[in-house]
């Protein structure tokens, strides 16, 4: 991916399809288990290096009925050392619903949920992410310029309507910097919604629009100064 940069008082700056900014050279039922819900620090067997092995193989290969079993049976789903992956994150690589919902379940840790969150918005799986936005991932955890980024139109909306946050770091300035056609029509939207903030959106606007301008970008000078005029 070509650099984007927006040398204005925010510049944004996008490489190898990651965003920054510098601001200043700018239900899921017990039934489909059945057992009681256990936090994975309730569990206090620790995992050999082989039962790590075949935990992961389990997972991968979708056996969500021996995974039910082998939570029934008291033992742990940590896999520390042994994968760079959480269990949950191995289960939204796989992509099988019940198998994430089911480890979801029973995920203690906040960091596992908010990594595996990071990567269904990735994935584009709005399922998943309310999936796991439903089991206690935090929708402030994945900066909404990476959101925005995806292109998904209904995961940019469930972040807007469930928290995210808009302002810092200039979300929608990159997302426009970027070409993101899909962020216009949620901008307008969140706008109309929020107006206590709409003087700090609109100046992401400015600064697209700037650089817009000196790109001489006739295209996104066009549609920005349309996004301005609409109250």
């Amino acid at each position: 991916m070509r650099d984007v940069r927006l040398v204005t008082e925010c510049s944004v700056i996008l490489r190898d399809g990651i965003a920054t900014v510098d601001p200043f050279s700018s239900t899921v039922s017990c039934s489909i288990t059945g057992i009681g819900v256990l936090g994975m620090s309730d569990i206090e067997e620790s995992l050999t290096t082989e039962q790590a092995k075949e935990l992961i193989r389990l997972c991968r290969t979708g056996r969500l009925h021996d995974i039910q079993k082998w939570i029934a049976d008291g033992r742990s789903l940590q896999i520390p050392s042994v994968s760079k992956k959480t269990l949950l994150q191995i289960a939204v690589e796989v992509g099988f619903h019940s198998l994430v919902e089911l480890i979801a379940m029973h995920e203690s840790s906040q960091p596992s949920k908010n990594a595996a969150l990071a990567d269904t918005v990735s994935m584009r799986r709005l399922d998943l992410v309310q999936l796991l936005f439903g089991n206690g991932a935090d929708i402030k955890s994945v900066p909404l310029a990476d959101v925005l980024l995806g292109w998904e139109p209904k995961i940019i909306r469930f972040f807007l309507d469930h928290g995210a946050d808009a302002v810092t770091g200039s979300p929608f300035a990159i997302a426009f910097g970027a070409r993101v056609r899909t962020a216009l029509r949620p901008f307008i939207e969140y706008r109309q919604a929020h107006p206590e903030i709409a003087t700090k959106l609109n100046s992401q606007l400015d600064c697209a629009l700037r650089h817009f301008c000196g790109e001489a970008d006739l295209k996104w000078i066009s549609l920005l100064l349309g996004l301005k005029q609409i109250p």
